[in-house]
């Protein structure tokens, strides 16, 4: 159901939410600010996020309006609304991801926060009409009457957002969280609100949750750490391999391993690779650990190096064959490998050609970027050619031709509980991801077609637990994990940290627990992980502590 018109306004007078007077208001993350222009600005740190909670009184049904707008990219923010506490709230959030506003998709989001301590996103859709430029100047609109959220940006509806979780009065207030880590991300100005007016009842005693930990703070080899793979060994260590530098995009890389014997609870010190072994993914095939790499320059040559002991040594680089594109190809980037039910390896990549794009033509060599895969039955020893993945229109219908603009670049997939298989591509220049699937263990293909959410950055994020639930992980809003209980037909998107770095790992380390691991953000540049258990009744935060 959608919203037509705006809402009949209710009655009383409308009152300022200024910070003329700090003691109506509580801080969550640092001290907000106003200047002479009338913005009230977020403040510039590392904290996760930034909350200003009007404390002076709560507020029933009621009618509010405000000015927003983004003063980076890499952030978020909005207002949160019928809040308890500092766990329990509604939030209306208006997420900044690199690839959208670029894309020029602005995007708002009508949230719910509990004990969990993530961001459950009840309706996420793109606002028509409405810039996504930073700095661009928002109006906003909401009417919260009973168990029903209405939303305006620009005078534009939004979708109508029915929920009980929170019923009677509750405090309003002003959300911002920053994935650079360093900056004043977002502003707010001309605030007002009325309609039933309450007594306070905010417990400034209750904290923001806190899910995610450091499985390794050292900095022998720098301070930046990359996650690139986890693996479980054959004598059930758990295997994290990290590249480590001075600096984002520096110098000084190193390529490490860490492991943890105890299902992640605790990690043992780096233990450096030897530079020819550092590129590779690492994988458990068969009871046998292999790290297998492929050159991303012509010719694409597959490698394929084993441990037999849990990953202190290493054999050389045995060569498994060249994977062929037309000769314009320049670069192609290996993504996320998965192994199916029957042991089948399926490799998900992507090519890029600097010949220029014709978009009045669908002709794939004129496209700067194509998703592929590859299956090997051997282990890794040998690979079929490349299969695209936005597979061949019906037969005889051909000459309807369709126009793909840089079809797509990251790539992942997972099996679903029938044997399908199902992958997500990252876009250009649209809103959503593109998805297709595969019914043959990825010998062929779907035709491409628009997907349910927007996401990116989830190369290596994607997986199907032990009890049929997929999971998948990357950026947008924050850092936020798609979950589908129906095999992919239906997901629920819950924001689980306000990192943007995303381009992580998942893996699952007990039956229907999932580890997922990823860069920070630039103000805090260590990885973290988060551990998610899928129960019947929806995905929980896992306690690392209470790991068996």
């Amino acid at each position: 159901m959608s919203n037509t018109t705006t809402p009949a306004s209710m009655t009383g007078t409308w009152q300022d939410l200024n910070m003329d007077c700090e003691d109506n208001w509580s801080f969550q993350g640092g001290d907000w600010q106003c200047n002479d222009n009338g913005f009230i600005t977020s403040p510039a740190g590392v904290a996760d996020e930034n909350l200003a909670v009007y404390n002076a009184q709560s507020f029933g049904d009621f009618e509010i309006e405000f000015d927003f707008r983004w003063n980076v990219f890499c952030s978020g923010g909005g207002l949160i609304f019928r809040g308890k506490d500092a766990s329990h709230y509604y939030l209306i959030d208006f997420p900044c991801t690199g690839q959208q506003y670029r894309a020029e998709y602005f995007w708002a989001a009508i949230c719910k926060i509990d004990e969990r301590g993530w961001t459950e996103v009840l309706r996420t859709e793109t606002v028509s009409g409405t810039p996504s430029e930073i700095g661009w100047v928002h109006k906003i609109h909401l009417v919260v009457q009973g168990n029903v959220i209405r939303l305006f940006v620009n005078g534009r509806p939004f979708s109508i957002v029915t929920d009980d979780t929170y019923a009677g009065p509750g405090h309003v207030g002003l959300y911002a969280y920053d994935g650079l880590g360093n900056s004043a991300c977002c502003s707010f100005r001309n605030v007002r609100i009325r309609g039933q007016m309450s007594q306070p009842c905010w417990d400034n005693n209750v904290k923001p949750v806190q899910n995610w930990y450091y499985p390794t703070t050292e900095e022998t080899y720098g301070p930046v750490q990359h996650l690139h793979s986890f693996t479980r060994t054959p004598g059930h260590d758990l295997l994290m391999k990290l590249g480590v530098c001075d600096e984002f995009h520096g110098e000084g890389h190193h390529v490490i391993l860490t492991r943890s014997s105890d299902n992640g609870r605790t990690w043992s010190p780096m233990e450096k690779l030897p530079d020819h072994l550092g590129e590779g993914g690492l994988i458990t095939h068969a009871g046998n650990l292999y790290q297998l790499r492929m050159k991303a320059e012509p010719p694409f040559e597959i490698g394929r190096c084993e441990s037999t002991d849990d990953g202190h040594t290493w054999s050389n680089w045995e060569a498994c064959g060249n994977v062929v594109f037309p000769p314009d190809v320049d670069q192609v980037i290996g993504n996320q490998l998965i192994q199916l039910k029957d042991g089948t390896l399926v490799w998900f990549m992507y090519r890029r050609t600097s010949q220029p794009v014709d978009d009045r033509q669908n002709v794939k060599n004129g496209i700067t970027h194509w998703s592929y895969c590859i299956r090997s039955t051997d282990g890794g020893r040998s690979w079929s050619e490349p299969i695209d993945l936005d597979g061949p229109r019906p037969e005889g219908f051909e000459k309807f031709l369709m126009i793909a603009k840089n079809f797509g670049s990251e790539t992942c997939a997972a099996e679903t509980r029938d044997g399908k298989l199902v992958s997500f591509i990252r876009p250009f220049f649209e809103p959503v991801m593109w998805e297709t699937w595969s019914s043959d263990g990825g010998q062929t293909w779907t035709p491409i077609h628009r997907g349910p959410f927007g996401n990116w950055a989830c190369t290596t994020t994607m997986l199907t637990t032990a009890s049929g639930v997929i999971f998948l992980a990357g950026r947008h809003p924050g850092l936020a994990a798609q979950i589908s209980y129906d095999d992919g037909m239906t997901w629920t998107c819950y924001r689980f940290d306000t990192t943007f770095w995303a381009n992580g790992f998942a893996i699952e380390i007990q039956p229907d627990v999932v580890m997922f691991g990823s860069t920070a953000k630039y103000g805090d540049p260590r990885v973290r992980v988060h551990l998610f258990r899928m129960t019947p009744d929806g995905p929980v935060p896992q306690r690392v502590e209470d790991l068996k």
